[in-house]
C-alpha cells in the first residue's frame, strides 16, 4: 500500500514517524512538497518515504491520501485536484490542524 500526504507539516511528520516506528511496516509514503524542509528530512530518514512533484502526483500515485492542511488552505488545495480513480474514498481523511 502507498500512503500519500497532501500537506507536510508537524502533523504529517508525527504520523509518518509513528508509522515508521513500527517494526513490521510495509507501507510506502509519498509526501507533497508543501513544506520542503520537513519533506526532505522525512525522506532522508526513511528509505521508503519519497517526495512528489506536486499534490496531484500524490493523489495519482497513492492508494490512500490524507489531507493534512489547515482548513483555510484546504479550500485552495482541493479544487485543483482531480482523481482518475472511480473510488470517492481515496481522499479519506482530513487531518486538519487548527
Amino acid at each position: 500500500m502507498k500512503l500519500g500526504f497532501i500537506g507536510t507539516g508537524a502533523l504529517t511528520a508525527a504520523i509518518v514517524s509513528g508509522l515508521k516506528s513500527v517494526a513490521d511496516n510495509s507501507v510506502s509514503v509519498l509526501l507533497s512538497p508543501r513544506n520542503e524542509e520537513i519533506a526532505a528530512e522525512l525522506a532522508a530518514r526513511y528509505p521508503d518515504v519519497c517526495i512528489a512533484d506536486d499534490n496531484q502526483a500524490v493523489l495519482d500515485q497513492c492508494d490512500l491520501v490524507m489531507l493534512a492542511v489547515r482548513p483555510q488552505i484546504a479550500h485552495d488545495v482541493l479544487p485543483g485536484l482531480r482523481s482518475a480513480r472511480a473510488s470517492p474514498h481515496q481522499l479519506d481523511r482530513h487531518a486538519a490542524a487548527r
